[in-house]
């Protein structure tokens, strides 16, 4: 049996390393160090070459096992030359936020600084090789950008960034965001019509999203969020909120009625539920009350509710992993 992956044509930038797409579940299929100087490809395809070799001989490296982007390579895919243009970029080489969610583990790295006003990375700048990349035919018309890390609003490199990618790419581009601070570069990215902006919202209300966020800043998302929604009005679904279940906090039927309930006023047309799986509850049971949760949000009829993949893979286990 022949394996293969969704990321394994993805490059995934962290503070100091590159490595694959999958750096959010058990592992990471290659890292290659990376300080922002000196950027070598050919050392992230021999990386890679030798997790396609495994992946083709049947073998599964130990991060890879159980993870939910493995598959059964059913059509020979995996046996196909990867091509130059990558499937996926994600942006990640900066943990700074606006806001201080109790849930993230980026806190630690930050010493539970909120950032509100632009910096640049503490680790390196990624521009020049985004510029390279682009500029090599590595990021094309069909690769996907995702911007995950800290807050994009507050790298100040992020516009440039931005431009410099949408010259090239006309695939989906999804941006993570508090919504906290209202980005003229988030707003022209969208009206070209092929990005999603993903604001982790987690409450209905601003007393909870205070206790939750650490900061006092829920109207003005709103505010931020009915801004972005005018930049592409032909996609109702271009800006949408993200929820994540914090037990014993967000985690009542009428903490999420409220937030679907602010979602419809202020124009957000679709949502996606997720868990917070941050490494603090690595192993914890799944609260019962989670199943009813994902049941009702599910049956919400005039939005589009989503639930993450890697969550449904929580739900069936029982556990965080």
């Amino acid at each position: 049996m022949k394996y293969t992956c969704d990321c394994i044509n993805s490059l995934f930038f962290d503070f100091n390393c590159v490595k694959c797409g999958c750096s959010n579940t058990y592992g990471m299929l290659y890292i290659v160090p990376f300080e922002g100087n000196n950027f070598d490809i050919e050392k992230v395809n021999s990386a890679r070459a030798e997790i396609v070799n495994s992946f083709r001989a049947g073998i599964v490296p130990d991060k890879c096992r159980n993870c939910y982007m493995l598959k059964e390579d059913k059509d020979g895919k995996i046996d196909e030359p990867l091509p130059k243009e990558l499937d996926h970029l994600y942006i990640s080489h900066w943990y700074h936020c606006n806001c201080g969610c109790i849930y993230c583990c980026n806190r630690g790295v930050t010493k539970l600084k909120i950032t509100p006003e632009p910096k640049k990375s503490d680790y390196y700048d990624l521009l020049p090789t985004i510029k390279y990349l682009c500029q090599e035919g590595y990021v094309g018309e069909n690769t996907r950008i995702t911007t995950i890390g800290g807050e994009p609003t507050v790298l100040s490199e992020f516009d440039e960034i931005m431009t410099e990618l949408t010259k090239y790419t006309k695939s989906n581009i999804i941006i993570l965001s508090s919504g906290i601070q209202y980005s003229q570069a988030i707003y022209d990215t969208l009206a070209k019509g092929n990005t999603e902006l993903i604001i982790t919202i987690d409450a209905g209300n601003p007393v909870l999203y205070k206790k939750i966020k650490r900061v006092d800043a829920f109207y003005q998302v709103l505010e931020n969020v009915k801004k972005y929604l005018k930049a592409n009005p032909k996609n109702k679904n271009s800006v949408y909120f993200k929820y994540i279940l914090i037990k014993g906090l967000n985690d009542k039927k009428e903490n999420l009625e409220e937030c679907i309930k602010i979602a419809k006023e202020t124009g957000i047309n679709k949502m996606y539920l997720a868990i917070d799986y941050n490494c603090q509850n690595i192993g914890k049971e799944i609260p019962e009350q989670w199943y009813d949760l994902y049941d009702y949000f599910l049956s919400v009829k005039d939005m589009e509710m989503y639930v993450y993949d890697y969550c449904q893979q929580i739900l069936d286990r029982k556990k965080i992993f």
